[in-house]
């Protein structure tokens, strides 16, 4: 029984966010082993990151509609990329 009110009355809630990092981390990881810069941009984690920061948002401000202007960010950063970033050529070897 809790004594005092919190916005959190269980104290694993806000906790659960940090399993997020799991995905990122590798997502990262994978996105270091690629040859092409375009490549590179292309595996970062910038979904996962973008869900991570609305939820963070949503559940520790209460802030959800405005905060869903956040998913804006993914198709503009992947049309950024896929127009302005441009990747090394693969040189034929004979």
């Amino acid at each position: 029984i809790l004594k005092e009110k919190s916005a959190f009355p269980y104290p694993w809630h806000p906790w659960w966010l940090v399993f997020m990092t799991v995905p990122i981390y590798y997502m990262i990881a994978a996105a270091c082993r690629t040859t092409s810069k375009k490549a590179f941009m292309f595996v970062m984690p910038v979904p996962v990151v973008v869900v991570t920061v609305y939820l963070m948002i949503g559940f520790l401000g209460g802030v959800w509609g405005a905060s869903a202007l956040l998913f804006v960010i993914i198709p503009l950063y992947y049309w950024f990329i896929t127009f302005y970033v441009k990747g090394k050529k693969k040189s034929k070897k004979q």
